[in-house]
């Protein structure tokens, strides 16, 4: 039988809590004390100058930093044009060892002159060239977006397209009003961190900002971060992606990013290998652009003092959802709420959020009856809140939780999933 290899793209949202921020919490104490290492507007130009020459605009940028203006607004707006134009020069991901070094610690250096904060809480200046390095190599990801309101094109990774790679595409009102001003979006592919299903191969992702410290995240705005993963599958339509520990709602397309087709293993296969090697060596060669299917999440706000961060993401299969309550029904009066949440999870217990959530009452005869409000959706914890619902009529009830594949996205392509309660019993008032 013929088997095919679909190679999709999901797709994930952020909401910005602006209380806590997506940063670390350091405040820059003088000029000479940045997160990372000390300013040295010598070192931009020499790093500036090994990666691009002295008659580039990365070269003019950095000429402009100096001890008098480390770390003012003047220097923390210059850091981001240097950062675009280093950008600029990392996007063919063609970049030698030394040059990705060179930029590596032009980005180190410029952050010790500039007024921001970075999402990375492992940042540590001159020992993390090895990082930025990442980002500018051929599956890395690095560019500056929000530093004006028209400065809006999705960012993709350097291998944009292929396996593997990735995208971050703001919402409509743009970068700017989504992270409070300018950016530096920067990644690389890490390993799998999810107990879930891989999809046939596991891809990861990670990406970090840098951003003015005087930058308030938007608490509303939902931005989307894309993936695109090559797997042989009998249903890709199950796969979604997990943030860090949940599973992310399906959301609006991502047309823009091209991700390759559904292939049949006819399509011109290397002759000496394995059937599937063939098609992936194929596919390396001729990748074709194909819509996406989109998620969306929640950025949800961490304990104090725990830096917030735009990911990890990983592409996962959760195998439809396993729902119980927490808690259960209990015994009250029909005037009182049921007091009952539902939480769902993948196959791996991660929590699942998005899903809509029906539940129904069923007397002791077998007979139906109406729950109100009788829907809601998970949350990031994978809580559905049923606690201020009501059965009107008094009697002894099950609950039956479902998931509605038929009319919610997020639970498209699972059979639907469902958990009954134990007795309890609704008393007139």
């Amino acid at each position: 039988m013929l088997r095919r290899l679909h190679l999709l793209a999901l797709l994930a949202g952020a909401v910005f809590v602006a209380a806590c921020g997506d940063s670390q919490n350091s405040t820059p104490t003088s000029p000479e004390l940045q997160i990372g290492s000390a300013c040295s507007p010598s070192n931009i130009k020499k790093f500036a100058k090994a990666l691009a020459g002295t008659g580039s605009p990365l070269y003019n940028y950095a000429q402009q930093f100096s001890s008098q203006n480390a770390n003012s607004t003047f220097a923390t707006n210059l850091f981001f044009d240097l950062a675009a134009e280093a950008a600029t020069k990392a996007r063919p991901g063609t970049l030698t060892t030394t040059q990705k070094s060179d930029l590596a610690n032009l980005l180190i250096q410029g952050i010790a002159c500039a007024d921001v904060v970075t999402s990375d809480a492992n940042y540590s200046g001159l020992n993390y060239v090895g990082t930025f390095a990442l980002a500018a190599g051929l599956t890395g990801m690095l560019e500056v977006r929000g530093r004006n309101s028209s400065e809006n094109e999705i960012i993709f990774s350097h291998n944009q397209g292929t396996h593997g790679s990735a995208g971050v595409k703001a919402p409509s009102a743009g970068f700017a009003a989504w992270y409070g001003g300018r950016a530096l979006f920067y990644g690389f592919p890490i390993d799998g961190f999810s107990n879930e299903a891989p999809p046939g191969s596991r891809v990861a992702y990670q990406i970090f900002t840098v951003r003015p410290s005087s930058n308030v995240l938007s608490a509303t705005l939902r931005g989307q971060v894309a993936l695109c993963v090559a797997s042989v599958v009998a249903d890709p339509a199950e796969f979604r992606i997990q943030r860090a520990a949940t599973i992310l709602p399906v959301g609006e397309g991502f047309g823009e990013l091209p991700c390759p087709q559904t292939l049949t293993m006819e399509s011109r296969g290397d002759q000496s290998g394995s059937p599937i090697g063939s098609v992936v060596a194929w596919l390396r060669r001729n990748l074709l652009p194909e819509p996406l299917h989109a998620t969306s999440f929640l950025l949800t706000v961490k304990p104090s003092g725990s830096p917030k961060t735009l990911s990890p993401f990983e592409v996962i299969d959760p195998l439809g959802a396993t729902l119980t309550y927490v808690p259960p029904p209990s015994d009250g009066l029909i005037t009182q709420g049921l007091g009952v949440t539902v939480h769902a999870t993948g196959a791996a217990g991660t929590d699942w959020e998005g899903l809509l959530i029906k539940i129904v009452a069923e007397d002791n005869n077998g007979r139906f009856v109406q729950v109100s409000p009788d829907t809601a959706t998970t949350n990031a914890s994978g809580i559905a809140d049923f606690s201020t619902s009501t059965i009107n009529k008094a009697g002894v009830y099950q609950l039956l939780a479902v998931t509605l594949p038929t009319t919610d996205v997020d639970a498209a392509a699972f059979t639907p999933d469902s958990v009954l309660s134990a007795n309890f019993h609704r008393r007139p008032n």
